[in-house]
C-alpha cells in the first residue's frame, strides 16, 4: 500500500480470535433447585441453557444437568402390645403418641416419618370346662380373637373326648397371650349338688364386688379362695367344720383389670368358677 508520502508501506496483522464456549452443569438436589437463570426448577431438567458473557467478551453456553430426588415422607399407624417396643431409625418408642423423625434416605435428602404409635393391652385368656367342652376367652388385646388348642383345633371351645392336660394361645392382629393350660378329669365329681349346692357367684362380669353364695349339705371343712390368672391368691377364707348357707361380698376392685378365679377347695373335690374384672 501507499502511504501519504506516496512511498510503499507494508502492514503486518496481528490477529488473535477469541472463541466462545459451551460446558455442562451437573446438579443434584432435593425438592427444588434455582439456578444462575433465577428460574426455580422443581423436576429434573436436562435441556435448559444459559448464555453469558465469557472472559473474552465472547457469548458463551452453559447446558443444566440437574436430578431433583424428593423426600418421602410419610405417615405410619402402628400397633405394639404392651411391654415391647416400636423402632424408627435410631427412635426407640413404648409408649402411645405421636412421634416426628426426621431420616436421610439414601439419595441425600431428609424424610419425614410421623408414627401414630397405638400400645395394646396383653392378652389374659382362661380355659372354663363348661358342661361337656373347654371354653377359652380371653380380656386385653384388640378382638376379634383366634384360637389355637395344642388338639389344632381353631374354634373357641373344643369337645374333649379324654382326661389330660389342654393348651390354648389365643392371639389378635398384633399380640398372643400366654399359653394357658387346663387339666381335665372326666371322671365323675359328685362335689357339685351333693356336697355344694345352690352355688352362685355375681356380678359376672363385675367392677369390684363379688357375691359368692352356697349351701354345704354336709360337715366339712372348705377354703374359699380368689385367684388371679397365674395362680396367685388374692384373697382365702377358711373354715373348719361347716354346714349350711354360705355368703360372701369381696371387693377386688383395687385389683388390675382381667381375668379372676373363685375356688372352692374341699377334701371332696375343688370346684372353680372364672369371673372378670372389668
Amino acid at each position: 500500500t501507499l502511504n501519504s508520502n506516496g512511498c510503499d508501506s507494508t502492514a503486518i496483522l496481528n490477529l488473535i480470535i477469541n472463541s466462545s464456549n459451551s460446558s455442562t452443569d451437573i446438579q443434584v438436589h432435593c425438592n427444588s433447585y434455582t439456578w444462575i437463570d433465577g428460574v426455580v426448577y422443581t423436576i429434573s431438567n436436562n435441556t435448559a441453557t444459559y448464555t453469558y458473557t465469557n472472559q473474552f467478551g465472547c457469548d458463551s453456553i452453559v447446558t443444566l444437568d440437574l436430578i431433583i430426588h424428593y423426600n418421602n415422607d410419610s405417615t405410619v399407624f402402628a400397633s405394639i402390645c404392651l411391654g415391647e417396643s416400636y423402632h424408627v431409625g435410631g427412635s426407640t418408642y413404648t409408649n402411645p403418641g405421636v412421634y416426628r423423625d426426621t431420616l436421610v434416605s439414601s439419595n441425600g435428602c431428609e424424610t419425614i416419618i410421623v408414627t401414630h404409635l397405638s400400645v395394646i393391652t396383653n392378652i389374659l385368656a382362661a380355659i372354663d370346662n363348661v358342661s361337656s367342652s373347654l371354653h377359652a376367652s380371653a380380656v386385653g388385646g384388640s378382638p376379634p380373637y383366634s384360637f389355637l388348642w395344642n388338639t389344632q383345633a381353631t374354634t373357641q371351645s373344643i369337645i374333649p373326648n379324654s382326661s389330660g392336660i389342654y393348651w390354648v394361645i389365643v392371639s389378635d392382629d398384633v399380640c398372643v397371650s400366654d399359653t394357658v393350660y387346663f387339666t381335665l378329669d372326666l371322671s365323675p365329681n359328685e362335689i357339685v349338688d351333693v356336697v355344694i349346692s345352690d352355688l352362685i357367684i355375681f356380678p359376672n362380669p363385675t367392677k369390684g364386688d363379688v357375691n359368692v353364695k352356697f349351701t354345704l349339705n354336709s360337715l366339712l371343712d372348705f377354703e374359699l379362695q380368689f385367684t388371679d390368672i397365674n395362680g396367685k391368691v388374692i384373697f382365702n377364707d377358711i373354715h373348719k367344720d361347716y354346714i349350711g348357707d354360705y355368703v360372701l361380698l369381696n371387693d377386688i376392685s383395687s385389683k388390675p383389670k382381667g381375668i379372676y378365679f373363685v375356688k372352692i377347695l374341699t377334701k371332696e373335690g375343688v370346684i372353680i368358677k372364672k369371673i372378670v374384672l372389668q
